[in-house]
């Protein structure tokens, strides 16, 4: 099962809003089955999708990796090392355990989905209304890749059928999707 949600950790403000982060950082929460990614991978596509050697100055937009275990502490470690050694800089990137990570408010979740009416209605149909199934949905997190532009129509078309999403809504899904990636920098695994 993957699923996705955004929201605030690595600082020690508690219950953190976008309007009052205190500390905390925006970041994005995931669960993955280490059979199709591991671990190592989603570091690596952490460290290419930004310059993790810039500072922002902000601990909202800070680089960060936040670990579950001491096997992905040391896994983090281990990659930072190597890109610091392959940028020949030193990296800003701050590795530490997770102490408590905090959802981001609803409007923030499945952003791209929320913006395209016609696929949250399907969605909010299918999990009557529920902000947390919408959260949490791993239909909904993939489709919020397409709509963002990440993923091709042929890669659509092999899991399609399992969004459960009505004929009209899949075409639209479809139209929304170019032959090849759009170079979105974050790829659908």
């Amino acid at each position: 099962m993957w699923r996705t949600r955004v929201g605030y950790a690595g600082g020690d403000r508690q219950d953190p809003t976008y309007q009052s982060l205190g500390d905390q950082s925006e970041c994005i929460q995931i669960d993955f089955d280490p059979t199709v990614i591991s671990y190592e991978e989603l570091v690596d596509l952490m460290f290419a999708l930004h310059d993790p050697s810039a500072d922002p100055g902000y601990a909202q937009y800070r680089s960060l990796i936040l670990t579950s275990d001491d096997e992905q502490l040391a896994i983090a470690h281990e990659r930072a090392e190597a890109v610091s050694a392959e940028l020949g800089k030193p990296l800003a990137t701050r590795i530490e355990p997770l102490k408590e990570f905090w959802p981001a408010e609803d409007y923030h979740q499945k952003y791209y989905l929320r913006n395209d009416r016609t696929l949250l209605s399907q969605f909010r149909g299918m999990l009557g209304g529920s902000e947390l199934e919408l959260r949490d949905s791993t239909a909904a997190m993939r489709v919020n890749g397409y709509v963002a532009g990440a993923g091709t129509r042929a890669r659509l078309e092999g899991e399609l059928d399992s969004f459960g999403l009505s004929d009209s809504a899949r075409t639209h899904l479809f139209s929304l999707v170019g032959e090849t990636a759009s170079g979105s920098a974050c790829p659908l695994p």
